[in-house]
């Protein structure tokens, strides 16, 4: 909603005088309501413009509805990533004690404004939301799993008619998000041909049917019987 801000004041500059001052909260609702509106995406708020949790999810949920998740990402002070992220954005090879009280006065505020946020939630949206909470202690690389590890779909189910052939596609698609592709069908071949012996109990319960007049005046082209 920052950035969504910015634009507010290009959009609100009148004659070629920059707009100054702190733009009004209904522009950035308006323009991020514009945004979101069209709903055939799903948004991440990475913060908000409104003076608390309570008015911020009191306007997002009359707009959207309740959101879907709250994740709050943690950096436990003792695990010394605070001092060593400092120094490398900063440059310096030590950490000066007011920055250090800083940081601890940092790890309190975030930590009320959760309790806040998440009260907030209850009393607004009840029990419908997911909360979620992810350490950032680690590297780059273990954050990105672990959030992976949240929001990543485990199981995939593709449903389609018989008669395509999707197995090249969808395991293109497993080897791009590094999924597992598993055909049922090709499954089921292999157990039949292999004679294993869930192969033989699938025989053991195989129920023929007649193709219906729609299959078959094709010839049965696909071998489906």
């Amino acid at each position: 909603m920052t950035k969504i801000a910015e634009g507010c004041k290009a959009r609100l500059t009148v004659d070629g005088e920059e707009f100054e001052g702190e733009v009004p909260l209904e522009e950035i609702e308006a323009d991020t309501k514009k945004v979101v509106a069209g709903g055939r995406f799903t948004y991440i708020f990475d913060g908000y413009s409104h003076s608390s949790p309570a008015a911020f999810l009191q306007w997002a949920n009359a707009c959207f509805g309740p959101p879907s998740f709250y994740v709050f990402c943690s950096c436990d002070a003792k695990s010394g990533q605070f001092e060593e992220r400092y120094k490398k954005r900063n440059e310096v090879e030590d950490v000066d004690e007011n920055v250090l009280e800083e940081f601890a006065q940092q790890a309190k505020d975030a930590e009320n404004e959760r309790q806040t946020f998440q009260n907030s939630i209850v009393e607004h949206c009840g029990n419908r939301v997911n909360v979620q909470t992810i350490a950032t202690d680690g590297s780059l690389e273990s954050t990105i799993s672990s959030v992976r590890s949240q929001f990543s779909a485990k199981v995939v189910l593709v449903n389609h008619e018989k008669s395509l052939n999707v197995d090249t596609q969808c395991a293109n698609i497993a080897i791009k998000y590094n999924m597992l592709y598993i055909s049922v069908y090709q499954l089921i071949k292999k157990h039949i041909c292999e004679g294993t012996a869930f192969g033989k109990a699938l025989l053991a319960k195989k129920a023929p049917k007649k193709l219906s007049a729609d299959m078959t005046k094709d010839g049965d082209k696909f071998n489906e019987a």
